[in-house]
């Protein structure tokens, strides 16, 4: 009797267990079926992070609006963030991370090309839908041309570099139309950062340029976030080209070498792409550099983007986001958009929808090349924005038909 109760208890017991077990893994299926896991991967700490802040705040304002709404096909949004530093090895394993702990159902985000270089393997490996919000390097849409079953969940909203040159080509243009007496010579010289993406501008500058009738006499790379320009700036001195060309993703890498350029007395224009376009970049910078000419390949201009800049200044308390983090908003209304035209979470159907749809956003109108899945770059998609900084403020200068001040010629060449 006594071996019997003890087989018997021990029966109730395992019973009770697998009882258990059975109801925590119905609980979490029903979890599961109830939310969209969402991964954020952004530089949030090292030399962008104030990219990676703004990312991770429209991040956060996008899932409120869409859970508000229902979430995606009555999914709540949860989100899951990776800070890649700004490094590839980082990015790759926080990917990693992501997708195999975290059980995120798609990928949104990543700034720096070598990071987007890196992570779009893994996303390969595992077949899961990547939205690369920043990486603009050019071998990114040529691998997803080159293979596109491997790269087939992948999406580049961010042009690819040759559109930087082509708008710094747009910009030497109009400065030799607008003042020839300074751009005599139509030569120029660039000072890139040491990453895929400066390397990517480097590649092309002497075609893009040469189409506009300006020569590229010499390029020079610097690490990525460097401040002390002195040296590289003294043989620029030398050269005393009409035009540098600067690129920079980091605002306070753009602002120290523009105050160290006046400081060496350079007689030419200054050109930085992207970088003084960033918040902090005017705070940093002071006054004195009315005339200096900034090229963004995609800028935070449209009306959208005023609702945006509202959105994230009464939740955060200041606009503290780069166009980057007004992409990511973008990208992630699309994405659940998407899924809502589909009707369904198939991956197959998504990314065929996706590449169809034309998106309002922040930087004009996404519409994306089947090949290589970037974006198009144009008047009826995402411009080409040149701007000239005039009494401590940014003056469109190109495209034309966006223009809000006449050109000035700086001070300093006066």
């Amino acid at each position: 009797m006594r071996r019997l109760r003890e087989k018997l208890g021990i029966c109730i017991f395992m019973s009770a267990i697998a009882l258990t077990m059975a109801m925590t893994i119905n609980l979490s299926e029903t979890d599961a079926a109830d939310v969209i896991k969402i991964g954020v991967i952004a530089p949030m700490t090292g030399p962008a992070a104030e990219t990676g802040e703004g990312m991770k705040g429209a991040s956060i304002i996008a899932a409120d609006e869409i859970n508000k709404k229902g979430g995606i096909l009555g999914r709540k949004i949860e989100l899951y963030f990776g800070d890649d530093e700004s490094k590839a090895a980082a990015g790759a394993s926080v990917m990693e991370r992501l997708i195999n702990r975290e059980k995120v159902d798609i990928i949104i985000g990543t700034m720096n090309s070598n990071v987007g270089l890196a992570t779009m393997e893994i996303a390969a490996n595992y077949r899961i839908p990547f939205l690369m919000t920043g990486p603009a390097a050019q071998a990114i849409a040529d691998k997803i041309k080159g293979n596109p079953q491997r790269y087939k969940y992948l999406l580049k909203p961010d042009p690819s570099t040759s559109a930087h040159v082509v708008g710094v080509a747009e910009a030497a243009a109009m400065i030799a139309k607008e003042d020839p007496k300074n751009a005599s010579k139509k030569t120029a010289v660039f000072i890139t950062e040491h990453t895929d993406w400066g390397k990517g501008l480097e590649s092309v500058a002497e075609v893009e340029m040469g189409k506009v009738g300006w020569k590229v006499i010499d390029k020079q790379v610097h690490d990525i976030g460097e401040t002390n320009f002195m040296a590289l700036l003294s043989k620029v001195k030398a050269l005393n080209p009409d035009l540098l060309v600067t690129a920079e993703t980091s605002a306070s890498a753009a602002s120290s070498l523009a105050k160290q350029f006046l400081d060496q007395g350079l007689k030419m224009y200054l050109v930085q792409v992207y970088g003084p376009l960033k918040p902090g970049y005017l705070e940093a910078l002071g006054g004195g550099v009315d005339g200096l000419i900034g090229e963004s390949m995609v800028e935070c201009h449209a009306k959208v983007c005023d609702e945006f800049t509202k959105k994230y200044t009464d939740r955060f308390g200041a606009p503290k986001f780069d166009v980057v983090g007004a992409m990511q908003y973008d990208m992630m209304h699309a994405a659940a958009r998407a899924y809502e035209k589909v009707g369904s979470f198939d991956k197959d159907k998504w990314i065929e929808t996706i590449l169809a749809m034309r998106i309002e956003g922040t930087v004009g109108v996404y519409e994306f090349d089947k090949d290589y899945h970037d974006a198009k770059v144009g008047k009826d998609y995402i411009p080409t924005i040149v701007k000239q900084l005039q009494g401590k403020k940014w003056e469109f200068m190109k495209p034309d038909y966006m223009r809000t001040q006449k050109f000035m010629v700086p001070g300093w060449l006066k």
